[in-house]
């Protein structure tokens, strides 16, 4: 095949669009693509699905309102274990020895 033959060849690459786009990333990140949607005029060219790290973060909505309108933010149900705080904040050397990396010398 040549050049602009087949799949995705010619004028047909320059006619395709993404639409929905999906991020896994931090809101750091999440923020600077933000930045750059709108520093490239290509506010509402993009429908976002975000996850938990970014999705509901000021950091990457605050002044990027218009890039992130109508998101769909996805957050996992996190349920606190009953008696695990207390258990691992008293978690010493002498009291763990089944944790390689907690175990001292």
């Amino acid at each position: 095949m040549g050049r602009g033959e087949g799949r995705g060849g010619g004028d047909e690459r320059k006619k395709r669009r993404v639409g929905g786009v999906i991020v896994f990333g931090s809101d750091q990140e999440v923020a600077g693509v933000m930045r750059a949607v709108k520093r490239l005029n290509a506010t509402g060219s993009f429908s976002w699905v975000g996850s938990d790290g970014w999705s509901a973060r000021g950091l990457v909505s605050d002044g990027s309102e218009a890039e992130v309108e109508g998101t769909l933010s996805l957050q996992p149900q996190a349920n606190p274990v009953r008696g695990f705080d207390e258990y691992f904040l008293n978690l010493t050397v002498e009291n763990n020895r089944r944790n390689p990396w907690f175990v001292g010398k």
